[in-house]
């Protein structure tokens, strides 16, 4: 362990994409964590992300965190690119501190690369989280 208490030894859970049957599970997730209303939630959860990529990150079979890429094309230079919105990053509180968060960004990451997009975005609530894994404001 660092001496600021958080540990740093590497995420050794199972990391994944999500699939319609767990939609309750992401979505009981997402109360727990983001304070959105009810009618927002019902909204994402029926109508924006059944296009997404979902990864989840699980821990001796629970659900622990998850990471939801929505696709989007964007415009640079007169080309339309595909891009992804990185939305939805969450870690259930009790797990927080521990790697998870950051094994599951890699993952997407490294997964959206080999698929040959070059460009994603999120706007995070608080930019330090992203810094460390290569996002500038």
């Amino acid at each position: 362990m660092e001496e600021s208490g958080k540990q740093t030894e590497e995420y050794t859970g199972n990391i994944t994409y999500t699939y319609e049957k767990n939609m309750e599970l992401l979505r009981g997730l997402w109360e727990e964590v983001f304070d959105d209303p009810e009618e927002f939630v019902d909204y994402y959860f029926e109508n924006v992300c059944t296009g997404n990529k979902i990864l989840s990150a699980y821990m001796e079979g629970q659900l622990i965190g998850m990471l939801h890429l929505n696709p989007y094309d964007v415009l640079v230079d007169g080309e339309e690119l595909k891009s992804y919105y990185i939305v939805g990053v969450a870690i259930t509180y009790s797990m927080r501190q521990k790697g998870y968060m950051k094994a599951m960004m890699r993952k997407a990451l490294e997964d959206v690369a080999n698929e040959g997009v070059e460009f994603v975005y999120l706007m995070p609530a608080l930019e330090d989280y992203y810094n460390n894994l290569g996002f500038n404001k």
